[in-house]
């Protein structure tokens, strides 16, 4: 189940494993109590120790239902935060001129709820593009303006307002989609997001590599090995 749940969302979230025998102090701190556990590491979470100077980032204990590859799923999707735009007919304008030369990234779909993929990409283009969801029923006259005619539907706004939107027509998977995307963002995030990180100082920034890098949930148990990942994304080690 751990093994098929990581393959399902490769490049969204990152799964890893502890053995808690052989790493006992690790386990300790993250409040282990029993074996099999399972923890999430959420982005924008955790903080900094006043005494030891030490970065800690908290997990959230995977409680109740069955431990099933859809239910690691459904569990490790729901612990990710969103900072998807939603678009309205009324909001698009909005949208478009929202951090001025910023690129822009909206989806018209159908669906109800945003998915895995698009909060995962909204939380790795942090500062370097902005990501909107634009719903079929609140949306239409926006989509007709922008001749969107099938869903789903990605286009990219360019950071300079007059160039005309590129359509993306690939899969939408991880893989492809971050590729495409990646191409089209800012390479550093925009003086504002650097300026409010310096303000933060050194928690926010540990707490940005382990919200790009460890969206993860961890399994402990015993004799465990570790679950296979992305090798574009290397595994951190654990934050504790």
């Amino acid at each position: 189940a751990y093994e098929k749940a990581a393959t399902n969302l490769d490049g969204l979230v990152k799964f890893g494993a502890l053995n808690a025998d052989v790493h006992k102090k690790t386990a300790s701190a993250l409040g282990v109590q029993g074996f099999p556990s399972v923890k999430a590491f959420v982005p924008g979470s955790g903080s900094k120790n006043p005494y030891t100077g030490k970065f800690f980032k908290p997990g959230v204990e995977f409680t109740g239902g069955t431990r099933s590859a859809k239910g690691l799923v459904d569990f490790a999707g729901k612990q990710l935060p969103s900072l998807v735009v939603p678009v309205t007919d009324a909001s698009m304008g909005s949208f478009k001129k929202n951090g001025t030369t910023m690129p822009k990234a909206l989806l018209f779909t159908q669906k109800t709820e945003t998915t895995t993929l698009l909060k995962s990409l909204s939380v790795s283009l942090k500062g370097r593009m902005l990501i909107g969801e634009a719903k079929e029923t609140s949306a239409a006259k926006a989509a007709a303006t922008l001749s969107v005619s099938e869903y789903p539907k990605l286009l990219v706004f360019p950071g300079d307002e007059s160039a005309d939107p590129i359509p993306y027509d690939g899969e939408l998977k991880a893989a492809a989609l971050t590729g495409f995307l990646e191409s089209h963002a800012l390479k550093e995030p925009v003086a504002a997001e650097k300026k409010e990180d310096a303000k933060k100082g050194d928690t926010a920034a540990k707490d940005d590599a382990y919200a790009v890098e460890v969206r993860q949930p961890i399994r402990v148990a015993r004799g465990m090995g570790s679950v296979s990942s992305s090798p574009s994304r290397p595994l951190l080690p654990c934050p504790c």
